[in-house]
């Protein structure tokens, strides 16, 4: 009798591939590439919905005009602008005429004008967190009838965000501006210009009695023509003043901190004229024409 012997061979006995072995880190590279794919998905969805309001915000745009109820000369007038540029220019009109436009979006200004007692009001408002949000573009332009007597108006503007230009002949002005800048040309017995942030500049204007610029940031650029105004006060926290004021004798404050001072006015300590120029951080340049 012949004896049978078997052979147990090591090894498997499936005949399915073998599992290739797993890479370390793996994981955490298909939760990078997900992560990214995730931000490149909100990318573009940001990117087509600003386009997309864009869009909207120039089918959407408003646009507006009222006129003054009163031709009065002397009329005053004031302009409140949370989130508006400004501008306030002469023009051949019978009487005072605002337009506005803003686009569309969250937190739309609203536009509103009456007769506070003997005053213009008009204003471009917004209300709710959007009207930081969201940046409305807005613009508001004034046209005034140009000067041709004696009697002025006196005008008064305020500005939370946005630049505001005036030109053209007032008894008073003051503008005051929280963020932006502030510009005048043109004539006026008393100027009161104060921003918070921002840069004033006043090129070419002819002011008799008072003028007074100040800014916590930002620079102050004047150039006077005329004569001499009686008292000009022009103070800075961060910012460098430079004045270009009529030929005349002043009696001359001016200082700074941290910078130079360089003063070519002719001094008078009894001059009619008072210049104070300040500013803690910045330089100081006065000169005459």
């Amino acid at each position: 009798m012949s004896e049978s012997t078997t052979r147990i061979e090591s090894g498997p006995t499936s005949t399915s591939p073998a599992e290739p072995p797993r890479l370390t880190g793996s994981r955490g590279g298909a939760g990078t590439r997900r992560a990214v794919a995730v931000i490149g998905l909100i990318l573009a969805v940001v990117c087509v919905s600003e386009g997309a309001l864009y869009s909207l915000g120039k089918i959407g745009s408003h646009r507006g005009n009222a006129v003054a109820a009163s031709a009065d000369p002397a009329m005053p007038i004031s302009i409140t602008a949370d989130v508006a540029a400004v501008q306030v220019v002469e023009g051949d009109v019978d009487r005072p005429r605002v337009e506005y436009e803003y686009g569309w979006g969250p937190g739309n200004p609203t536009f509103s004008e009456r007769m506070a007692g003997s005053t213009w009001a008009i204003a471009l408002s917004r209300s709710g967190w959007w009207q930081w949000a969201v940046p409305s573009g807005a613009t508001l332009r004034l046209t005034v009838p140009r000067a041709t007597g004696t009697t002025r108006r006196a005008m008064a503007i305020t500005s939370s965000v946005g630049s505001v230009a005036v030109a053209g002949a007032l008894k008073d002005l003051h503008v005051e501006v929280t963020t932006g800048s502030v510009e005048f040309s043109g004539r006026a017995e008393t100027v009161s210009f104060r921003a918070t942030t921002g840069r004033v500049t006043i090129a070419g204007a002819e002011v008799t009695e008072a003028l007074a610029a100040s800014t916590s940031t930002g620079s102050i650029e004047v150039t006077l023509s005329g004569r001499p105004p009686q008292k000009t006060t022009l103070l800075a926290s961060t910012g460098s003043i430079e004045a270009i004021l009529p030929a005349g004798r002043y009696a001359v404050h001016a200082s700074t901190s941290t910078g130079s001072v360089r003063d070519d006015l002719v001094h008078d300590d009894t001059a009619g004229a008072l210049v104070e120029a300040r500013t803690s951080t910045g330089s100081v340049e006065l000169g005459s024409s």
